[in-house]
């Protein structure tokens, strides 16, 4: 198992969901960002008994934010080719 933590600043992450989806009519895209990642944490947890985010948790952790979205893909894909998975 290859465990990667994909993370970026929150102001990138809400642009990317601005341009993904447009904005978010029930509720802000800062509240849509803030209960995605309330939910990821809680998912985390309860599946792996540890706290999501906790880098010691990781293989590998890259920030979208600096890289972008495509290069992270290819550095997870070369590691895992790398690794035989």
């Amino acid at each position: 198992c290859l465990n990667v933590l994909v993370h970026a600043e929150l102001e990138y992450r809400v642009e990317r969901v601005r341009e993904r989806y447009g904005e978010i009519k029930d509720m802000g895209v800062h509240k849509r960002v803030a209960k995605k990642d309330k939910q990821r944490k809680a998912y985390y947890k309860y599946y792996t008994d540890q706290n999501w985010g906790d880098i010691q948790n990781y293989d590998m952790t890259l920030d979208s934010g600096r890289l972008g979205e495509k290069k992270c893909v290819e550095i997870i894909s070369r590691l895992a080719k790398s690794m035989g998975r």
